[in-house]
């Protein structure tokens, strides 16, 4: 999963992808044992069994997070780990950044999802800073500012793996919380579907999590002001809150500088993703 980051106006680029599920029909799940919804008890497809009392949300999780750095490239670990800790307090989950391992030469241009398979370790969560001025042979359009090895799924949470890379211009954002967030399960906010419902509270919303709002398709948002911008045919259909809730919302195609942070729904997936998950298990501090 990729952010790019357009120079002006960012728009919402709507990518085809295959649903959990495709649909809520209760009579499709009427042989699965009693489960619990991922969140408020919505019927939303993605669900799965509680059963660790250890996994609470009344317990706090401390994660192992190891930086390496490329080619002269550098991380400021007090600002990358005052930022996560502020953005993912809501989870009740925190993260150590050790020293940064230094690997001093990295090609001109690369392929990115290599070093992420291949800079893999388990029982930590890994960063990788790449230099200013590499070239990612993944692009085809803007920039890729970092992207994640992967998303676990309820239904398959060995699918991701906890590594993301980022470019050094940009690790001290929030778009390194962005692509953190995908190694817990979340999604970007946008939707697989046109015809989904702007609040989500069905299984073809983009991040699973009914508490979001859906950006609007062909929508943008301002790199300097923030400010929302919508095709004429939704002039006047969102007030203020929801625009708000959009734009600020960490895992949109937002500028760095207009996020804010995620919402309950989206931490009560977090620590659901913990639960199931043994490669984040695995990266937590004992």
């Amino acid at each position: 999963m990729s952010f790019k980051l357009e120079i002006s106006v960012f728009v919402f680029l709507v990518f085809l992808t295959v649903s959990i599920g495709l649909g809520c029909n209760k009579s499709q799940l009427k042989n699965i044992p009693i489960i619990e919804d991922v969140v408020d008890q919505n019927y939303i497809c993605a669900r799965y069994e509680i059963n660790l009392s250890e996994y609470t949300s009344d317990n706090h999780f401390k994660f192992k997070v190891q930086p390496i750095v490329f080619g002269g490239a550098s991380i400021n670990i007090s600002t990358v780990q005052t930022l996560l800790n502020k953005d993912f307090k809501g989870a009740n989950i925190s993260f150590d950044i050790k020293k940064p391992q230094v690997v001093s030469f990295i090609p001109d241009e690369i392929y990115y999802t290599e070093y992420l398979e291949d800079y893999y370790e388990p029982q930590q969560i890994t960063i990788l800073v790449f230099p200013k001025g590499i070239s990612l042979k993944e692009e085809r359009r803007g920039t890729i500012q970092g992207a994640a090895l992967g998303i676990p799924e309820i239904s398959n949470p060995a699918k991701g793996k906890p590594i993301v890379f980022m470019r050094e211009e940009v690790v001290h954002t929030r778009i390194t919380s962005h692509e953190i967030a995908h190694s817990f399960g979340i999604y970007h906010t946008f939707t697989p579907d046109p015809n989904s419902p702007i609040l989500g509270k069905s299984c073809i919303t983009g991040d699973l999590v009914s508490t979001t709002m859906v950006p609007i398709e062909g929508a943008g948002v301002g790199n300097k002001t923030c400010d929302y911008y919508l095709p004429e045919s939704f002039k006047d259909t969102l007030t203020q809150t929801q625009i708000e809730s959009i734009v600020t919302n960490i895992a949109s195609y937002s500028p760095p500088q207009c996020m804010e942070g995620f919402d309950k729904g989206q931490f009560e997936r977090m620590r659901k993703i913990i639960e199931i998950n043994p490669r984040i298990q695995d990266a937590m501090i004992r």
